[in-house]
């Protein structure tokens, strides 16, 4: 079994990861909106608000569940 504090950094380290990920998917989100605002497409303005704070909750959402899912692994002793 390995020791608590190797599971601990192991954590730390996936949760870096998840992180830049999910900072990755945003960045290109609303990247994309940016994009197609700009161009000539079917988006309005009120689309483009609605896309980015919809990324804006997503984001949130994401982050709160790595962290809970995080937290209830080392509580159940893994």
């Amino acid at each position: 079994m390995l020791p608590m504090q190797v599971i601990k950094n192991l954590l730390k380290l996936s949760k870096t990861y998840t992180y830049r990920a999910a900072k990755r998917m945003l960045d290109n989100f609303v990247g994309g909106i940016a994009t197609e605002a700009n161009g000539k497409t079917i988006l309005g303005p009120d689309e483009v608000a609605v896309f980015t704070d919809l990324g804006a909750l997503l984001c949130g959402l994401y982050t709160y569940w790595i962290e809970k899912e995080g937290d209830d692994f080392l509580e159940d002793g893994y």
